[in-house]
């Protein structure tokens, strides 16, 4: 397993780490930095820009988690974006309410490079987007790698209590060296093991 943390600070910042495991590559979370502007707010997709990733995975709307969630499936555009129910229903005004800001930034502050991307953008992108209940294993392998019968990781998104719609990521696959699902847990913040009440070969 190979975990990149693409976010351009060592604090708090833009949330977005990339996981390949089995082959299969995922993203959980597509941020901006609250207090960087322009392209320097955006995660280091260029670390993984040779990637196909199957899928993106959104813990919750605030923008340091899914502020240039355009961007990333503008990099990654084979990738499905997974969220939370409520988080389904809130993401594209986010988004479009993130287009309006940067552009009045650009206006007032002469931000050139803002913004990052669309109305359009945003609207073109929505039908990526699939919206899941708590609790429920969600297969997330690349639609090509399911139709050719490979078998596919899972993840299950955990009720975080953080914000409306916000969840831990619970991801678990069953490797080639064993049959039972190595799994991990994505916080808001971190990557924990899972609860000792799950099954799982560790893989830290």
């Amino acid at each position: 397993m190979r975990i990149v943390n693409l976010n351009p600070d060592t604090a708090i910042g833009a949330s977005a780490w990339f996981v390949e495991i089995e082959g299969h590559r995922l993203l959980m979370d597509a941020g901006t930095h609250p207090k960087l502007e322009g392209r320097a707010s955006l995660p280091r997709y260029d670390l993984i820009a040779n990637e196909d990733v199957d899928a993106i995975a959104i813990s919750h709307c605030h923008h340091d988690h899914v502020g240039s969630l355009p961007v990333a499936v503008r990099h990654f555009p084979k990738a499905h974006v997974l969220l939370t129910e409520l988080s389904y229903f809130l993401v594209e005004r986010v988004l479009h309410n993130s287009v309006n800001v940067m552009v009045r930034q650009r206006d007032e502050m002469g931000i050139r490079e803002y913004p990052l991307y669309s109305h359009d953008e945003v609207d073109d992108i929505a039908a990526l987007f699939q919206g899941f209940r708590y609790n429920r294993e969600v297969e997330w392998a690349a639609y090509h790698k399911a139709r050719a019968g490979f078998s596919s990781p899972t993840l299950e998104f955990v009720d975080a209590g953080h914000a409306l719609g916000s969840a831990g990521i619970l991801v678990a696959v069953i490797t080639r060296a064993s049959s039972t699902p190595a799994m991990f847990v994505f916080t808001i913040k971190q990557f924990l093991k899972p609860p000792a009440s799950r099954i799982f070969r560790p893989m830290f």
